[in-house]
């Protein structure tokens, strides 16, 4: 303890408030306190971030003041998977380039979208892209946004998706569309040769199905058990992970699982098998290609971790983007009966009806088939996937139709808005697969403004999948089938990562065309 004299003289040195400021001070309240804390940490903070958004380069762009001013209408509309009408809506009001949020834009212009994801090549959106990785350090190929190691991380996947390789897994995508072709023709055979079904269940089980006997191992036999979790579950983890992407801060919220528990076990359990049997068994997958590039030592590029999040990417990228194309083509055709005719008739053409037996064969159809590839084409370049663009980032300061774009910001190269407009298309709003014949009569594919599956150097890798399973089902479907519309379906579109429909259901009759 101290001495009395030298406690004394500490107390003599310490500073005393001045009696009306303590006075002040005993007087406030709990509440009070409060209410200061609340000023000086929230409330000031967040009238310097509203001043700085007031006089930031990006609130000269055209767009409503509270977009300059708040991420929220943005939020709101990514929360509803409504952001695909949001922009649209602004695009028509304000012209080629808005703002949607503080920091953040979309450019609807062909000339400028094709500058940045293609002739420029901008980096993802870290903003964005950096909210989609389950690991911060270690993101899959769709979430790189470093070039250097995305460049790394795709030689080092490419031959699972180059073309011959692709060639090699037709047999695997005819066996599950041939079971899904014997559940329908069970279905018909019970219901005097024609039934309906949910279309929509039905193209996303079999899309699963494709992807678990191309990926996995073997099909999941979604389609032919007529239930399975994955598909609704699929539909919940991009509904998730939408909302994650530009509403960062709901990660934080105690008890909400970043990931679904039943795809991660799921995928673990896969994983974990095929690399136990890896040294008995080689398949002939892609699932095997990443466990054979895996490698679980120290400053590993690619592991374990890795093989089962890349795993979780192929399994929703793969199933849900290429089932949505098949079902959004299917129910345009049903709309639109005198393309249905036309492109029945091309089916038969190379697959005549006296040949019911004829394996599909998906080199010489999309060699031969173009009204098919054009009706696929049109379906895209109406209902793109990737509706809002694959957000790209200014990496240094940027001009984009005359607006000085400062360094950091979240571009959205909005693929919809171009598809979309009269200036780039004779009847955007129409669907027209025979305007496609001329652009591929000419070679002109490329030069078209029509980017759904992007561009550059981050065009999907699984494109050229995509384009086999979408051959192989829908020749195969129409060869064997009619499909007759059924009025009263729900056609209502929300944006989930990619664009899908907003109901669980769409009915279609289905009847057998041979009997």
């Amino acid at each position: 303890m101290w001495s009395k004299p030298l406690q004394e003289h500490l107390g003599r040195m310490t500073p005393s408030l001045p009696p009306n400021v303590s006075e002040a001070v005993s007087n406030l309240t709990i509440t009070q306190g409060f209410a200061a804390f609340v000023v000086l940490f929230i409330v000031v903070p967040r009238v310097f971030e509203l001043l700085k958004n007031i006089f930031s380069p990006v609130s000269h762009i055209p767009g409503p003041l509270i977009n300059k001013l708040s991420p929220w209408p943005l939020e709101i509309a990514t929360f509803k998977g409504k952001s695909h009408r949001f922009a649209r809506a602004l695009h028509q009001k304000y012209g080629p380039i808005v703002v949607l949020a503080p920091n953040m834009i979309s450019v609807g212009d062909a000339n400028e979208i094709k500058r940045i994801i293609q002739n420029e090549d901008w980096v993802k959106s870290e903003t964005i892209y950096g909210n989609f990785r389950q690991d911060p350090k270690r993101p899959t190929l769709l979430a790189f946004t470093e070039k250097k190691a995305y460049s790394r991380r795709k030689r080092m996947l490419s031959s699972m998706f180059g073309i011959r390789y692709i060639r090699s897994l037709e047999p695997l995508m005819k066996s599950c569309v041939d079971a899904g072709v014997a559940h329908l023709d069970k279905l018909c055979e019970n219901s005097s040769n024609s039934t309906v079904i949910n279309l929509q269940h039905f193209i996303h089980g079999l899309a699963i199905d494709t992807i678990g006997a191309t990926t996995f191992g073997g099909s999941f036999h979604v389609v032919e058990n007529g239930s399975h979790p994955l598909p609704s579950r699929l539909k919940a983890g991009m509904k998730i992970s939408a909302v994650m992407q530009l509403i960062s801060w709901i990660k934080y919220i105690p008890f909400l699982p970043k990931r679904d528990p039943y795809i991660e076990e799921f995928t673990f359990n896969i994983v974990d098998k095929r690399r136990k049997e890896s040294g008995d068994v080689k398949h002939q997958d892609l699932l095997q290609h990443l466990v054979d590039v895996s490698d679980d030592s120290p400053g590993s590029e690619f592991r374990t971790s890795d093989v089962q999040d890349e795993s979780v990417i192929l399994l929703a990228a793969g199933s849900e983007t290429t089932a949505n194309a098949e079902l959004f083509t299917i129910m345009q055709l049903l709309k639109h009966p005198n393309v249905m005719k036309k492109l029945v008739e091309e089916v038969d053409k190379w697959y005549p009806p006296s040949e019911p037996d004829r394996q599909t064969e998906c080199a010489y159809s999309q060699a031969g088939m173009t009204y098919l590839q054009a009706c696929i084409d049109e379906t895209m370049r109406l209902v793109p996937g990737q509706a809002t663009g694959s957000p790209r980032e200014a990496s240094k300061q940027e001009t984009v139709l005359g607006y000085r774009i400062p360094t950091g910001t979240t571009v959205f190269p909005n693929t919809q808005e171009a598809h979309l407009n009269s200036d780039n298309w004779k009847n955007p709003h129409k669907y027209i697969p025979e305007r496609w014949l001329d652009i591929y009569a000419q070679n002109q594919t490329s030069a078209v403004p029509y980017w759904p599956f992007s561009a550059g150097s981050r065009i999907c890798v699984g494109k050229n999948f995509a384009f086999q399973e979408m051959h192989i089902s829908l020749t195969t479907l129409l060869r064997k089938f009619t499909f007759e519309y059924v009025p009263g379906q729900d056609e209502t579109t929300v944006f989930r990562i990619a664009q899908q429909l907003q109901s669980n259901s769409y009915e279609v009759k289905v009847k057998k065309r041979f009997v």
